[in-house]
């Protein structure tokens, strides 16, 4: 499943865990997601991750990727390969 916004936009994933997706920014998330928490992104969101046991939640972004247990984050990565991350 994809989901792209020319507005930015609140997103509820299947584990409850929200995405704010910035203008022009894609998500793609897996059909068995709520077995294995992946998600591929373009462009720049907020995270608030709902923390489950055993249950990592992993973000891919270009070739890089962030794995948190649990936690509120912002990342904004560019098409020049530089990535800026925020942990609340």
């Amino acid at each position: 499943m994809e989901h792209s916004y020319a507005e930015g936009r609140m997103y509820m994933l299947p584990d409850s865990s929200t995405v704010w997706l910035e203008p022009d920014s894609k998500i793609r998330i897996s059909s068995e997601f709520l077995n294995k928490r992946e998600v591929w992104l373009t462009g720049s969101s907020v995270f608030e991750v709902k923390k489950r046991v055993n249950s990592d939640f992993k973000v891919y972004i270009n070739t890089a990727c962030i794995e948190v247990k649990g936690t509120v984050f912002f990342d904004k990565s560019t098409y020049t390969g530089y990535f800026n991350y925020s942990f609340v």
